[in-house]
């Protein structure tokens, strides 16, 4: 069974408002509120709360099941506290008294407590704007108006073909565990890590392969590095007036804050 991608397509064929705009006009807006909320300094509550604003009115009117933003966002903070979560207890300024003190040694601090919370709302917002564009429209349309905004041919196909056979390679891996779940490998225990070593490296060479293979028969049908035309539909007077809104929306409030 055939597990990943297809899910990304879910929503994609709905008539909200939102699908119905030009693929286009919601790259240029949805990355622009990207690159605007990724590279705030320091944590702003009214400009943090003013681009969730935003992104709810988008969520609101695309008509995408609120459940299933949180599901996938729930994985992305699972891993920000991971990799970010030790920094309120260790990001400090010189003289800097702490917060709170937990068990006597470990102390918390404001500092590294606001680059946290700054770092885990960034991500939230601009995942939840990643998904948004995603779901709204089909891969294919937003690899067309990648293409059509003059993103390299490299990129968009590197892109499309990794989201193509990203299933296969999940499948791939899923059949190697099962077979080494059926020889009685169970994979808890930390001296197991020599197989799970073993199992990787065999997925990578056997996905090494497979691309090669592939990308032979692309060529033996007349690949020339180009898969997309370039030619999608024109920008209606509706994307112009999404575009020019969202645009004047978040850049103005990103300067007037």
């Amino acid at each position: 069974m055939t597990t990943g991608t297809g899910n990304t397509e879910l929503y994609s064929g709905l008539h909200s408002p939102v699908h119905r705009l030009n693929p286009k006009s919601k790259i240029v807006v949805l990355i622009a509120f990207i690159v605007l909320c990724s590279t705030i300094g320091s944590f702003s509550p009214v400009l943090y709360g003013a681009y969730l604003v935003f992104l709810t009115a988008v969520f609101i009117f695309s008509g995408i099941p609120l459940l299933y933003i949180i599901k996938r966002l729930s994985v992305i903070l699972f891993l920000v506290i991971i990799v970010a979560g030790f920094t309120p207890f260790i990001r400090h300024l010189p003289g800097e008294n702490a917060l709170a003190v937990i068990s006597g040694s470990i102390k918390l601090y404001r500092t590294g407590l606001m680059v946290f919370l700054n770092i885990l709302v960034r991500v939230c917002l601009s995942v939840s704007a990643l998904l948004i564009l995603i779901l709204t429209a089909p891969f294919t349309e937003l690899m067309e108006g990648f293409a059509e905004l003059k993103v390299p041919a490299l990129i968009v196909n590197i892109i499309n073909l990794t989201y193509r056979y990203l299933s296969v390679i999940t499948d791939e891996a899923l059949r190697m565990k099962r077979a080494a779940v059926s020889r009685g490998y169970s994979g808890r225990w930390l001296w197991h890590a020599g197989a799970v070593g073993r199992i990787t490296g065999s997925l990578f060479l056997r996905s090494y392969e497979r691309s090669e293979r592939v990308y032979y028969a692309m060529l033996s049908r007349g690949y020339t590095g180009i898969m997309f035309s370039k030619k999608t539909l024109p920008l209606r007077r509706t994307d112009w007036f999404f575009i020019g809104v969202s645009l004047f929306y978040i850049a103005g409030i990103r300067l007037a804050v």
